[in-house]
């Protein structure tokens, strides 16, 4: 499944197989191999992340511009992880 951002780019959003939604971020590490969706205060999709096989987080998928369109002019937009000595790191 894809959506066209406020600046006309495709953007995946195809949930894995395994996919969930919770109202707390999970955090850098969950199930491996899987999605989630956290939900705000209204039920609706804040962030959709997903987990890599080592149960890592490598993609996020912001649906707004958390308050900051200067920053995030672009809604949706992808945010990316990394990890330096085991620290993890959103981009």
């Amino acid at each position: 499944k894809t959506i066209i951002s406020t600046l006309g780019n495709e953007i995946d959003i195809t949930p894995s197989l395994k996919h969930t939604s919770v109202n707390k971020n999970p955090g850098p590490y969950g199930e491996v191999n899987t999605s989630v969706d956290i939900l705000d205060a209204e039920g609706n999709i804040k962030t959709r992340r997903w987990y890599d096989s080592e149960g890592k987080a490598y993609r996020d998928v912001d649906m707004s511009d958390h308050g900051n369109p200067k920053e995030h002019p672009e809604v949706p937009h992808e945010h990316t992880w990394e990890y330096n000595n085991g620290k993890p790191k959103r981009n």
